[in-house]
């Protein structure tokens, strides 16, 4: 199976190599900081895929290393070569935060996605009038034409990734307040949940609706999405939004919290038939 490729997963991937290298040559993150004539501090962020890795510097690394293997070398000097490519997310650079470009990074090379939304449609599944209407509707930003015309491209293709020959795996967890939320009013919400019965029918999405007769909500602590990589080696990724734009964390204690949240969400959550019903109602009342 071809790898989906993002910088981001290289920049993961290559530092992760590099640290296992370091290890096995019994060398600290100090003394491999004195040899590079860098802080330790830049070792570990390269280490962590937190910054970029010149080929010089890999190869430095690797003679450090005393990695003496050809495939190893020129595998590990490829990929440094291949993180350094520009995703296309990057063309909106000046229009979006930077833990957002990240997270954007992170998706295009996930294999599956996990995501609770209370209030919203998931980005993932909605339509550009509800895109907009939500653009409009943010009370905290003026957005600019420019930055309106760049958030509705970012989403546009974004949805691209549950088309692909791999397409991205997506479970979806929504509150039945997002069925009833007239976002942009009631002919765009139902042209919204036309596109969520449509988008219900494809094998690698699974939409539930958390209905309000399910009482106390299994987890209150707001909206998040749940990546997962496509290597063993690759933690999944934990993404949080919030009006600051939001945050990308990878602690497994962290990592391990919110998939018990999930999975506590989807039981409490009607199944997918019974949910596509709720939704189908639900687009039949806005007619």
């Amino acid at each position: 199976m071809p790898t989906r490729k993002s910088p981001t997963l290289r920049n993961r991937r290559l530092g992760a190599e590099l640290r296992r290298l370091r290890e096995q040559a019994g060398m600290t993150l100090d003394q491999v900081a004195a040899a590079m004539d860098v802080a330790p501090s830049t070792v570990s962020r390269m280490e962590n895929g937190r910054s970029g890795i010149r080929t010089r510097d890999v190869r430095l690394l690797l003679d450090l290393y005393q990695v003496t293997d050809e495939a190893t070398r020129q595998g590990l000097i490829l990929l440094a070569e291949q993180a350094r490519k520009r995703g296309w997310w990057v063309r909106y650079g000046n229009q979006l935060e930077k833990p957002y470009r990240d997270y954007l990074s992170l998706e295009a090379g996930a294999v599956a996605c996990r995501t609770y939304q209370p209030q919203v449609v998931p980005g993932l599944l909605q339509t550009e009038d509800y895109t907009r209407a939500l653009i409009e509707g943010f009370g905290l930003y003026d957005y600019g034409e420019e930055e309106a015309q760049a958030l509705l491209a970012v989403r546009q293709q974004r949805r691209k990734a549950l088309d692909r020959p791999e397409p991205l795996r997506l479970w979806a967890v929504i509150d039945e307040a997002v069925l009833r939320r007239e976002i942009g009013g009631r002919a765009v919400l139902r042209d919204q949940l036309d596109y969520l019965l449509e988008c219900s029918h494809q094998t690698n999405i699974e939409i539930q609706v958390l209905p309000f007769s399910a009482g106390a909500p299994a987890w209150n602590g707001g909206p998040f999405i749940l990546l997962e990589l496509p290597e063993p080696a690759d933690l999944d990724v934990l993404f949080l939004e919030n009006a600051a734009g939001g945050l990308y964390l990878e602690e497994p204690d962290e990592i391990e919290l919110y998939e018990k949240a999930f999975n506590l969400l989807r039981a409490t959550a009607l199944p997918p038939k019974e949910s596509r019903e709720m939704i189908t109602e639900t687009a039949k009342d806005l007619a």
